[in-house]
């Protein structure tokens, strides 16, 4: 499924992803996500540009270790690294946005 998804991807657009060196990663705490449904998860990753969401996806769904991303997306493992720390970062501030707005409405 995962590889129909990467062939639909290749074909529709070019995936970039940036291929920035970084040798170490920070810790990307996410924030508790157990007031949000399934649906509204999703809508979070839906948000992910798509070399962020492709990784993202492999990785915490799919269960693909740094390596396998790799070849399968046919970039490096610190690529790979990469793109799923700034995927982490970019969610963390979308959900801690979504909490925060939902706590000034009440």
């Amino acid at each position: 499924m995962v590889n129909t998804a990467i062939d639909y991807c290749r074909q529709k657009k070019s995936l970039s992803f940036s291929t920035d060196n970084i040798e170490i990663y920070e810790k990307y705490e996410m924030p508790s996500i157990n007031e949000f449904d399934a649906d509204e998860i999703q809508k979070f990753i839906d948000l992910l540009p798509e070399g962020y969401k492709i990784v993202f996806v492999m990785f915490v769904v799919e269960e693909y270790s740094h390596k396998e991303i790799a070849k399968q997306l046919k970039i490096s493992e610190s690529t790979s690294k990469s793109q799923l720390f700034k995927a982490k970062k970019f969610l963390k501030q979308k959900i801690e946005a979504q909490k925060k707005s939902t706590h000034e409405r009440i």
